[in-house]
């Protein structure tokens, strides 16, 4: 369609963001800058732009790569597909629409990820009625749709990025040992399991260094308390979970129960945490835990045949 001609789209994470164009990923980065000696971090935080500058001055750097120029120096105009939470404020909408006009984009079409997640996953948006649960680095959104209409939202801060902290926080409290998030990350994966009466304890050394010192040593922990410090949130997200479900009006919570609930994203990747969802409520067959796929799939659909989706985009 002649409204997303030259199209570039875009999925900007809280660890990732991932750049599209004519219906497929050409690149994936990490969501962070060195501009001279200043080190630019976290310049997405829960799915909002926080560094404006830094946000800017990546985009432009992957939009160059993508983007021949013409007369060897000018760069085409281009329309943008952002993907955008579903609780975006009309003031965090405008930063996107500002970060990329600044980068080059003529027209910012925005989508919120609730139908791009749906395109993905093959779910008929306008005939359904459908939870999904989208856990991320940053946040997790609960978000019920009826055909195109989003009719209950929540956000959680309890996501990939907050649980790897916790950990840290423990460690740090309990061992005066500092570890990165690339440690805490390992650990939450490797060693957090929350399936009944399966998972075995182990004895796992962690190397740090000591709080309030330059020197480095090793600790050695069992398993269980990376566990157990996690077990509040992760309670509390499944609690979350089940009361968005159970405040539903009963036509659509009916529905849904017939076709689950879907569960996406890399914060489903902990041992058990979708057993102990599927133990109150049903969990479709076609959740994702380990990939974000569903989000490439459906954004390289959108670009390559926005149908009637671009009725309910945001320009």
């Amino acid at each position: 369609m002649k409204e997303l001609k030259n199209n570039i789209g875009f999925d900007l994470g809280t660890s990732k963001f991932r750049l599209y164009k004519e219906g497929k990923q050409i690149t994936e980065i990490p969501a962070r800058i060195e501009i001279g000696d200043e080190k630019h971090e976290k310049v997405v935080i829960n799915g909002k732009i926080a560094d404006f500058n830094g946000t800017e001055t990546l985009l432009r750097q992957e939009i160059k790569k993508i983007q021949k120029p013409f007369l060897g120096f000018l760069y085409p105009t281009f329309t943008s597909l952002v993907s955008v939470p579903s609780d975006m404020s009309e003031v965090a909408l405008r930063t996107f629409r500002d970060a990329m006009e600044h980068a080059g984009a003529k027209t910012c079409f925005m989508l919120n990820d609730c139908f791009i997640a749906s395109t993905g996953l093959e779910i008929d948006i306008k005939n359904s009625t459908s939870m999904i649960v989208d856990s991320g680095a940053g946040k997790t959104s609960i978000t019920t749709t009826k055909g195109y209409e989003i009719i209950k939202n929540d956000i959680l801060d309890i996501a990939g990025l907050n649980l790897d902290e916790a950990i840290q926080t423990y460690l740090s409290s309990k061992y005066d040992l500092i570890v990165d998030l690339k440690v805490a990350e390992k650990l939450k994966i490797e060693y957090a399991d929350f399936r009944e009466n399966k998972h075995i304890d182990k004895t796992v050394r962690i190397t740090g260094q000591v709080k309030q010192s330059d020197s480095v040593k090793d600790i050695k922990i069992q398993s269980f308390e990376i566990t157990e410090c996690l077990r509040n949130d992760i309670e509390l997200l499944v609690e979350r979970i089940i009361r968005h479900f159970e405040n539903l009006e009963d036509s659509d919570s009916e529905k849904i129960k017939m076709t689950g609930i879907y569960l996406i994203g890399g914060g489903f990747k902990l041992n058990g945490l979708i057993d102990l969802i599927s133990k109150r409520i049903n969990v479709n067959s076609k959740s994702y835990g380990f990939s974000n796929d569903y989000m490439k799939t459906g954004l390289e659909k959108i670009q390559a045949n926005p149908g009637e989706l671009l009725k309910y985009m945001m320009i």
